[in-house]
């Protein structure tokens, strides 16, 4: 009956108490207070990298917005640039009216389609 004592060991696991058969090897060491302590540096660094790559990420984002709004601003201006010039052309066209001249030539001028 003594062997079979040997051959099975109380297990406290999380508040569960039960038996099993006894392991071959030895099994693993309590955890000592040095690997709480590594376990905690383990996540601040983890947390740490994280945070640097988060700001790596928030730079790009931010430089790429700015690239963005740049070339948006070229657009707008290139774009009134164009309507500038187009409202140049139609106001000269109507200074290029002959409204010196007889109303008869007014009105084939106003009337001729370009």
């Amino acid at each position: 009956m003594e062997s079979e004592d040997d051959d099975w060991e109380i297990c406290y696991d999380d508040g569960f108490v039960y038996k099993r058969k006894r392991r071959r090897l030895n099994p693993p060491e309590p955890v000592t207070s040095s690997e709480p302590d590594s376990e905690k540096l383990r996540k601040e660094r983890k947390k740490q990298t994280l945070l640097k790559l988060k700001s790596k990420y928030e730079n790009e984002i931010v430089e790429a917005q700015e690239a963005i709004i740049h070339d948006i601003s070229n657009l707008c201006d290139v774009a009134e640039a164009m309507c500038f010039k187009q409202e140049q052309l139609s106001k000269q066209s109507l200074f290029d009216l002959p409204i010196w001249s007889t109303p008869h030539e007014l009105m084939q001028v106003l009337c001729y389609d370009d």
